[in-house]
């Protein structure tokens, strides 16, 4: 039987599968807690929706630039 998570729940586990699958295709480990990692999304994705429901038109390329540059930061460093 399917049973459907709560709104909460499933957009509180996105970052974790986001962040899990950047991981595995990097060959690198996650460093952060589920937690800042949903913490750190999630305030980038809200900035940028109210940048957009606002009329600031570079609001979701400054979204992507942004996720771009900090996804690195949520993995342990490359072993040397």
């Amino acid at each position: 039987m399917f049973v459907a998570a709560t709104p909460v729940a499933w957009r509180r586990s996105q970052p974790t599968a986001v962040v899990s699958r950047y991981a595995q295709l990097s060959g690198r480990a996650v460093a952060r807690s589920p937690q800042a990692a949903y913490g750190i999304l999630d305030g980038l994705f809200q900035q940028a929706l109210l940048g957009y429901i606002t009329g600031r038109t570079a609001a979701l390329d400054e979204l992507t630039a942004q996720v771009r540059e900090l996804m690195p930061y949520l993995l342990e460093p490359v072993a040397a």
